[in-house]
């Protein structure tokens, strides 16, 4: 799916020492990285304001995280 990003905010490592980040979509949704995907590390803050096109995965207690995405 492509959203719009409005803001990326940088989060704790996890704790194998993987960059995650939390995304703020300009249709108010918003979403974490999956811990430890190595697609974390194409996160470049000069996304936002601009569409990305990402894949979700949605856990046993229902969260909707990034498991993709490309720039």
């Amino acid at each position: 799916m492509e959203k719009t990003i409005k803001t990326i905010k940088r989060l704790n490592n996890s704790i194998m020492g993987n960059p995650a980040f939390q995304f703020t979509f300009t249709d108010g949704a918003t979403m974490k990285t999956k811990p430890n995907i190595s697609d974390a590390y194409k996160v470049s803050m000069s996304w936002e304001g601009k569409p990305i096109k990402i894949e979700t995965a949605t856990t046993k207690s229902g969260r909707v995280q990034i498991i993709g995405l490309e720039g």
